[in-house]
């Protein structure tokens, strides 16, 4: 335990006394690798959303994509329109069993709304879509905020 802590002492001491030099070389590689981030990303995306394809092929995905109206083409638009992304987190699936994000509806009307992580629709789907809820969910998170 001692040896970690003293590994770790060194290397704030190091990086305190190499703060400019080391930040200059960061910035250095991230602009020389920054059209390869965006390549990768591209790349992550295009494989995301062929995976997305061969799921919303599946009989047993066309059913339920039936089940809101939809066809699995229709899916598609909307992905592509939120470019993979979370209407409300603005994120990708993050989820390890989920290939795509869900389709978001009201449980009323039935009307489906957007696509959304499964982080972010569970949590609709905890407070009944109630916006008064939320609002006094946000109300305490506030109250007690530092």
């Amino acid at each position: 335990m001692d040896t970690y802590k003293d590994e770790s002492l060194k290397r704030k001491e190091y990086y305190q006394r190499n703060k400019v030099r080391l930040k200059a070389e960061a910035l250095k590689r991230y602009e020389a690798d920054k059209d390869d981030q965006k390549l990768r990303m591209r790349e992550r995306y295009d494989r995301q959303r062929q995976s997305v394809e061969t799921y919303n092929a599946s009989s047993n995905r066309r059913a339920r994509l039936a089940e809101y109206g939809l066809t699995p083409e229709a899916y598609m638009q909307m992905y592509e329109a939120q470019q993979g992304l979370c209407a409300i987190c603005n994120n990708p699936e993050t989820a390890k069993a989920r290939l795509v994000l869900a389709v978001d509806h009201d449980h009323k009307t039935g009307k489906v709304r957007e696509l959304l992580c499964q982080r972010c629709n569970r949590l609709l789907s905890m407070v009944d879509d109630s916006v008064e809820f939320l609002r006094s969910y946000i109300a305490y998170l506030e109250k007690h905020s530092e």
